[in-house]
């Protein structure tokens, strides 16, 4: 990962990660607020939960917050996800997660994570191979986050089949595509989904 290219906030204990935008429609107030991450649970708003009991430094990038560096040549914004989370002191082959957030109604969450799905891929090219900002060496993995609807988890499990991630591996280096809201740090290059 070069973390030369963002300011980023570390974080030694659990993360929480909420998007505000859809909340913000019927709570004005929050309109400004955008994407957040957090040490701290919200108490008015369901949100990813990364695991870190082990007290891993994990660095965190809010991609709102660097808008300039996620245009392309014509000055378009790329389609991104919300931010990424990577091991700060990785020496090598750390973990770089990518996050997708999502709040919609159950019915439309097979569509939310097919777009999710397209926003990782194309942040994902962008930021290693256009940015250089992944590395070839660091183990990518994907979360989508549909925070209001944990009950439904893993999202879109009978869509995606084995050989469909097997594929996501191959071609894109994706070593685990979560979708789930709640996920274990487990070493600086591991993550895992959390015991039940």
């Amino acid at each position: 990962m070069n973390k030369d290219i963002f300011e980023y906030k570390i974080f030694n204990d659990d993360i929480f990660v909420g998007d505000y935008t859809e909340y913000s429609k019927l709570n004005p107030q929050y309109a400004n607020v955008g994407v957040v991450f957090s040490e701290q649970p919200f108490d008015n708003l369901n949100s990813l939960h990364i695991i870190n009991h082990r007290h891993i430094p994990i660095g965190a990038i809010n991609f709102e917050e660097y808008e300039d560096i996620l245009k392309d040549d014509q000055g378009n914004l790329v389609k991104q996800c919300e931010g990424l989370c990577f091991a700060e002191r990785a020496k090598k082959h750390g973990f770089v997660l990518l996050i997708e957030m999502k709040y919609c109604l159950e019915k439309n969450i097979e569509r939310n994570v097919d777009e999710a799905k397209y926003q990782l891929e194309k942040s994902l090219i962008y930021l290693r191979d256009t940015k250089h900002i992944i590395e070839k060496k660091d183990r990518i993995y994907w979360v989508i986050s549909i925070p209001d609807h944990s009950a439904c988890e893993p999202f879109n499990s009978f869509i995606y089949s084995q050989s469909d991630l097997l594929e996501l591996q191959d071609r894109l280096g994706v070593i685990m595509f979560f979708r789930q809201n709640e996920i274990v740090v487990h070493t600086d290059a591991h993550l895992m989904i959390p015991n039940t």
